[in-house]
């Protein structure tokens, strides 16, 4: 369960209005602990996290409150694609990798994320900042400057995560990383960073793996999700051929989460049942937020919100 400090980091939200729209508008029941403290579940973070999204974008509480979680996720999936405005912190972002200047680069992302929610700050810094970054024109070539990013991305994201929200639960992981011969790991790393800040322990493993380590590390550490990302081109048949061999070896309740352009024309009728494909890092976060909170209902995990929080 998160803290109602957590919440309000998450969504960008004051707790005062999260009080206010649980009150007033009635759009999430928190749990309350013998002490009075609400805990959100992460279903209800990511109900929040939708709504705050479209007040954002101009609509009125009274106008999002008796909606649906899935009518709010359709209508903001149409808004961010029929509008995307651009993010000043994207350039800044791009000129400090080119330069090679960490300290440039964690200030913009904790300053982004001070002001943004989860799925704002998703897709509209960290996408198209992926996306410029990668497409950079560099002597070198386009995998080594993103090496080099990569690991400057890692160092922000792993003292960026370290001040989220605490891991629900140490048994149920997200394992990110990319299945060969795929050499691009940007993508599982914004993964493994959204998987942080939606509270769950993660582990990345990098890139140009096999499916045997995928099945390896899923024996090793109890996993709910792994989340593969796909830059370069793959075919139905190589796809299939691996998601298939994942659904026969992995534990039953362990789900697979597939992304990226190099995925974008496969047909989801090609998918195995466990396995579902996002289109963006929005949607990303969102699904994180569903399928952990799924996870977690069926381990019966019970209310653990032990920051202080003014009554009300």
């Amino acid at each position: 369960m998160f803290a109602i400090t957590d919440v309000a980091r998450l969504t960008k939200v004051s707790a005062l209005t999260l009080r206010t729209w649980e009150t007033r508008y009635g759009v999430v029941s928190p749990r309350r602990a013998t002490s009075g403290l609400r805990g959100y579940s992460m279903s209800e973070v990511r109900r929040l996290n939708l709504i705050a999204e479209s007040c954002r974008s101009g609509f009125r509480i009274g106008q999002v409150a008796a909606r649906s979680t899935p009518e709010l996720a359709v209508m903001m999936r149409a808004r961010r694609d029929a509008w995307r405005p651009q993010y000043p912190e994207v350039e800044r972002l791009v000129e400090a990798v080119r330069v090679g200047d960490v300290t440039k680069i964690e200030h913009e992302l904790h300053a982004s994320l001070a002001q943004r929610s989860l799925s704002e700050f998703a897709d509209h810094v960290l996408a198209p900042w992926a996306a410029k970054t990668t497409q950079a024109t560099c002597p070198a070539g386009p995998v080594a400057r993103e090496r080099l990013w990569s690991g400057l991305l890692t160092e922000s994201l792993v003292r960026m995560v370290t001040q989220g929200p605490t891991p629900q639960v140490a048994a149920a992981h997200v394992l990110t990383g990319a299945l060969g011969p795929e050499r691009h790991g940007v993508g599982a790393l914004i993964c493994y960073g959204l998987a942080k800040l939606c509270g769950a322990p993660s582990i990345n493993l990098g890139v140009d793996l096999r499916v045997e380590d995928l099945v390896e590390a899923a024996d090793l550490v109890p996993s709910a999700l792994i989340a593969l990302s796909f830059v370069e081109e793959v075919s139905a048949q190589r796809l299939n051929k691996h998601l298939t061999q994942l659904d026969q070896q992995l534990p039953s309740d362990c789900r697979v989460i597939i992304g990226g352009r190099g995925v974008s024309a496969i047909q989801d009728t090609l998918l195995p049942s466990r396995c579902l494909r996002v289109r963006s890092i929005s949607e990303l976060s969102d699904v994180l937020l569903l399928l952990l909170s799924e996870t977690y209902a069926k381990l019966a995990i019970p209310g653990s919100a032990d920051e202080a929080e003014d009554n009300g």
